[in-house]
């Protein structure tokens, strides 16, 4: 999971970065030692059950689709208490959408998902949207 936090920063910065799970997913399809950075890796998305197998082993899986329910929660407990003409409404189908690439990518998927997709509407929306007292 760290290599798939790490990403975001350019390797002319970090040559050395952790690797993400493509050298545990090469290494669990090809064998030990197959994995040569920049030549022959693993190009496949494991899912969430899947890296959490390559991350921790078979018995990880439940606890992480149990985080997945509570991202799930908590988008579904955050449409139902907004109140029809809140902004951050606008937010809602990205969070679906967050949701959805959690289950089917890997961890730097969803990294890759949350800047891409996200900075820039919620940017715009904190920048656009002015507080109102609650009623």
């Amino acid at each position: 999971y760290l290599g798939g936090m790490t990403i975001l920063i350019p390797r002319a910065i970090w040559p050395q970065r952790p690797p993400t799970k493509v050298k545990e997913g090469t290494e669990a399809q090809y064998g030990m030692g197959s994995y040569v950075p920049d030549h022959w890796v693993s190009s496949r998305v494991y899912g969430l059950a899947g890296e959490a197998m390559l991350n921790f082993g078979p018995l990880a899986v439940p606890f992480a689709f149990a985080v997945l329910g509570l991202a799930v929660g908590l988008v579904r407990r955050l449409f139902i208490n907004l109140q029809p003409g809140d902004a951050r409404l606008l937010l809602y189908p990205f969070l679906v959408n967050l949701c959805l690439v959690i289950l089917v990518g890997d961890s730097d998927n969803v990294v890759f998902f949350l800047i891409k997709n996200g900075s820039v509407p919620l940017l715009l929306l904190t920048l656009a949207s002015r507080r109102r007292p609650a009623l």
